[in-house]
């Protein structure tokens, strides 16, 4: 990862954003267009991902963990890597759709592209702590299965943060409720969740490498609302540059086509 942003962001503003554009590029035209586009690549990958299970049975009967986590949550080929709340996908995949729309920009949404992982968890407690006699699940074997599916996830979500080159991170009420403030020492302060995957995406984007824009620039050119725990993590985003509507309007004006749209942002929020 080469930059970070978090960006304060709503679904009207966003459609100001596309007021600008002409009708041919509208917030509704945007957003079909990148739903269409994450739907038919998830219909693609989950085709191939499940005839991928039994492939990665090995001979003795373990399972090829590399090769599972591979075929479930491949890598894919991205300029940004948006973090966000499960309740924001919808505003994520119109950001996708605009960045695309406006810059060409691809981006990386891990809930429209990766969201099986409770399909293959159900898949393998089906074969593994199913208990026929009883007619219920194992409850300690399920468990562990599901440490392994999330922990694969959760590589795969810090690869894809490092070969991306630049993310962003929608900053909502969503991700951070108000008034989920604690100071911390040395006059920082961060702020609470209560998403876990949030909290450990933008973790990851705090270690992950940084490498230079040739790396990033090289390897182109060559390729609900549900129940969740009440479970508070410290939030640290002092690593991310502030993003707000206004900048996005000036990133889109200062844009030329003989420049990479992503450099324009950099230099724009230069600090």
């Amino acid at each position: 990862m080469y930059r970070g942003f978090k960006l304060k962001l709503s679904h009207e503003e966003l459609k100001n954003l596309y007021r600008g554009l002409n009708s041919e590029l509208s917030l509704l035209g945007a957003t079909i267009a990148a739903d269409h586009l994450f739907s038919q690549r998830r219909k693609q990958m989950f085709g191939e991902m499940k005839k991928s299970v039994e492939c990665a049975f090995r001979r003795d009967g373990t399972i090829d963990g590399t090769k599972l986590q591979e075929n479930w949550f491949p890598q894919i080929d991205a300029h940004i890597f948006i973090s966000h709340s499960h309740q924001d996908e919808k505003l994520a995949i119109r950001l996708a759709g605009w960045l695309h729309k406006t810059f060409g920009l691809d981006s990386f949404i891990d809930s429209c592209l990766w969201g099986y992982s409770k399909e293959l968890q159900r898949h393998f407690d089906k074969i593994f702590s199913w208990l026929p006699l009883n007619g219920f699940y194992d409850y300690s074997i399920s468990h562990l299965i599901a440490d392994h599916i999330h922990t694969m996830l959760t590589m795969a979500l810090a690869q894809m943060i490092d070969n991306t080159e630049c993310l962003i991170f929608l900053n909502t009420h969503n991700s951070i409720p108000p008034n989920k403030t604690i100071e911390q020492t040395f006059n920082k302060t961060i702020q609470e969740t209560f998403s876990p995957w949030i909290y450990a995406e933008i973790q990851m984007s705090r270690l992950a490498r940084s490498k230079t824009l040739n790396e990033y620039r090289e390897c182109k050119s060559n390729k609900i609302a549900a129940f969740s725990l009440p479970v508070n993590y410290p939030l640290d985003t002092s690593h991310l540059t502030n993003l707000e509507f206004m900048d996005l309007c000036n990133w889109e004006q200062k844009y030329d086509n003989a420049l990479c749209p992503l450099d324009i942002l950099y230099k724009l929020k230069q600090e």
